[in-house]
């Protein structure tokens, strides 16, 4: 008498390795269209979003580091030229000033290394800007360093005598203002300003205008 096969669960045969393997393998096929998918549609937003995004950071940034070095700002007796210099004219917009950067012993203003920075606009639209010892060191070359681009406003005014000056340093005032104001715009319209007080220019008081 021949033995009768078991129906039902018990009797069912099981997935072989390779059945298990190819399953596998076409999960992960899957997957992996599905992250191509998904990474492609987020370069598609951020490409439709970018420009004001960039925008947004590079003029934030931009501010920043400029503010950082206008407070900084430093005046010590017989350094020479003017601690600040603010010029703007339709070709050229330029920040120059000497500013104080901590170092080792941060909060000890004998340990502050004095630093020349500047920052230089163009109509092309570049904004650079050069950092170097002062006083300056014999042979060393100061090389710019392009710190942003598409910017199409690039403004700087110093307050002095209850008025805002588009230009620094003025006949017989003192070596620094007690603010300046800065205005920056992108070609892209995303445009943000910002008061600046130097510590080292005087006290703090309301302006007005």
């Amino acid at each position: 008498m021949r033995p009768t096969r078991p129906r039902g669960p018990a009797g069912r045969r099981g997935f072989t390795l390779v059945e298990a393997l190819t399953a596998l393998a076409l999960c992960v096929l899957v997957l992996v269209f599905l992250f191509a998918a998904q990474a492609a549609l987020r370069r598609a937003l951020g490409a439709r979003q970018s420009p004001r995004g960039r925008d947004d950071a590079l003029v934030t940034d931009l501010l920043r580091r400029v503010a950082r070095d206008l407070e900084s700002a430093a005046a010590p007796d017989g350094m020479g030229p003017p601690v600040l210099a603010v010029a703007r004219d339709r070709n050229e917009a330029r920040i120059e000033v000497r500013t104080a950067i901590p170092g080792p012993g941060e909060g000890d203003p004998r340990r502050f290394a004095l630093r020349r920075v500047e920052y230089r606009w163009t109509p092309a639209g570049t904004v650079e800007r050069t950092e170097a010892p002062w006083p300056p060191h014999t042979g060393e070359a100061q090389t710019p360093r392009r710190w942003a681009e598409g910017v199409a406003s690039f403004e700087a005014e110093a307050w002095h005598g209850g008025a805002w000056r588009d230009a620094w340093p003025p006949d017989g005032g003192p070596e620094l203002p007690s603010r300046v104001r800065l205005r920056i715009e992108t070609r892209h319209g995303t445009a943000a300003e910002a008061e600046v007080w130097i510590p080292a220019g005087g006290a703090w008081s309301p302006v007005e205008g």
